[in-house]
């Protein structure tokens, strides 16, 4: 399972947002502890678009930490490369569907 956040022309690779696609990962509760590849950017309140490369489930995103404030659901294999006002740079956790 993995998310691929975008800011701007930079990429966020891993589930729900990790540092390396190698760190799978099945929830972040905290996206400031995540920083973007190659950098020390973290990933807090930071997504302009998101990609759930997911093969099995839904991922949601939240406005706040461990779960708090449903920002929205987006199903495996589904993208969303321009998140709207009210949810682009607004994510701090993220699950997938059994772990939520």
């Amino acid at each position: 399972m993995a998310i691929w956040v975008m800011v701007g022309a930079t990429m966020l690779t891993s589930a729900i947002a990790v540092a390396s696609p190698a760190s799978a990962r099945v929830y972040i509760p905290d996206y400031a502890l995540w920083d973007y590849v190659g950098t020390s950017y973290d990933a807090n309140n930071s997504a302009t678009s998101i990609y759930n490369h997911g093969v099995s489930e839904t991922a949601y995103m939240y406005a706040g930490d461990h779960h708090s404030g449903l920002l929205f659901s987006i199903p495996k294999g589904n993208y969303n490369w321009w998140l709207p006002a009210g949810q682009n740079d607004n994510i701090e956790s993220g699950y997938y569907a059994s772990y939520n």
